[in-house]
């Protein structure tokens, strides 16, 4: 009888069997890394003797069904264990994150994944793969205990008091109102948070969530102006190219009243936006010269 025929007729190992408690045991040692099949088949051939290899994929595949074992694919196992571990470390780390911030509606998902990977959970220190979080976080989502926002992630638990949403608006209010008599300007975070007196990691999180929210742009290096603001000057600029066909920058500068090195870089923006294009020495809009090219 060969080996091969030897391993259909051997019925399939319980995942409640000696073995399972070895392969459990050696998926829990590796802690937040993968196991490769052949290295587990290496480890079990140290402990446990004639064990065809029939036997133990039969046993994996128990072992994933009844989720003690996570098949990543590709012949590489994790501890679901391991797995729920990493899913009370994000929660954990988010928790911490809402009671120090509590004035901040999300955590950025690179933030979380930082500090996943500092915590003594699970011994990761250091070498966590990066599977084993992305699954977490996978879990998590699904499961409810994470929800996504605009400004980022947070605990479906958490909610904001109806006095902290009040502070939230007072300071998005007071960044744009700061950024307003600095808009052409560069703004330097850590003075800007200074003078409003607020702790720098919230003013720099709250000058993102602008930008995400389409309330702030920056348009520049170390320079911000309120959406709305630009809105009116882009529109003051195309009506008027409407109207003379082309300007130059003196031109430009005349009608909007503001530096020279702003409507550098405002103008910038535009072309890059398709909205206007350089003609030599001056601007025209983008849609009217394409027109010309493509003829009537």
């Amino acid at each position: 009888m060969s080996a091969a025929s030897g391993d259909r007729r051997r019925p399939p190992t319980p995942a409640s069997s000696p073995l399972a408690d070895v392969v459990l045991q050696l998926l829990g040692r590796e802690k937040g890394h993968p196991v490769p099949y052949k290295q587990l088949r290496r480890d079990i051939a140290r402990q446990v003797d004639n064990q065809p290899d029939g036997v133990v994929r039969a046993l994996l595949a128990q072992l994933v069904e009844r989720e003690a074992v996570i098949d990543l694919g590709g012949g590489e196992y994790f501890l679901a264990d391991i797995l729920v571990a990493a899913e009370q470390r994000i929660c954990e780390v988010m928790a911490a994150y809402h009671a120090t911030y509590p004035y901040e509606r999300g955590m950025p998902a690179g933030e979380i994944k930082k500090r996943f990977s500092k915590g003594k959970t699970l011994n990761a220190r250091r070498n966590i793969d990066p599977r084993l979080f992305e699954l977490a976080m996978g879990r998590c989502r699904r499961r409810g205990l994470v929800g996504d926002n605009a400004e980022g992630l947070r605990l479906a638990v958490f909610a904001p008091t109806a006095a902290q949403i009040a502070e939230i608006a007072r300071v998005d209010r007071a960044v744009l109102d700061y950024v307003g008599r600095h808009r052409y300007q560069m703004i330097d975070l850590t003075r800007m948070s200074a003078d409003l007196g607020i702790d720098p990691h919230r003013a720099k999180s709250v000058v993102g969530r602008l930008q995400k929210s389409k309330d702030l742009v920056c348009y520049g290096e170390g320079r911000y102006i309120e959406a709305v603001v630009l809105a009116q000057l882009r529109a003051t600029i195309v009506a008027e190219l409407g109207r003379v066909q082309r300007l130059t920058m003196r031109e430009i500068k005349q009608l909007l009243d503001i530096p020279r090195n702003a409507i550098i870089l405002l103008l910038e923006g535009m072309d890059a936006a398709g909205i206007t294009c350089r003609d030599g020495e001056y601007r025209r809009l983008a849609e009217i010269d394409e027109e010309a090219e493509n003829g009537p």
